[in-house]
């Protein structure tokens, strides 16, 4: 496991803080995506009562595919680990429906910028 404080991580990179480096709490995360990246995008629920539940977005994180990838496949683990301990998170009843959805939009978004994309380069 990496010790933030340290300066030094598990891969044995080293790391050195910026001044301007953020440490915020958010209880939601939404997803925008490009052709080649993935944003998260952080925020906190607040709960207005009568008005409804407005998500106020405190900051986002643009990460290339790969890296994406590598941050998957570590909350992944991180996730699996902590079960194996506490118990299985629970999660809202439709969230495998909500992420397949998600998958279908996002690949027909992209074959939408890709294809023509490619019919041009073919000429």
């Amino acid at each position: 496991m990496s010790d933030p404080s340290s300066g030094h991580s598990a891969s044995g990179h080293g790391f050195v803080r910026d001044p301007m480096f953020i440490d915020a709490y958010a209880d939601h995360v939404r997803l925008g995506v490009g052709l080649g990246h993935v944003s998260l995008i952080f925020g906190i629920i607040d709960d207005l009562g009568t008005e409804g539940i407005v998500v106020r977005e405190r900051g986002a994180v643009r990460l290339p595919f790969p890296y994406a990838k590598i941050l998957l496949v570590h909350l992944q683990a991180v996730i699996e680990a902590y079960e194996q301990i506490a118990g299985e998170i629970p999660t809202t009843g439709n969230l495998l429906e909500q992420a397949a959805q998600m998958k279908e939009n996002v690949r027909t978004g992209f074959e939408k910028q890709v294809s023509p994309a490619r019919g041009r380069s073919r000429g």
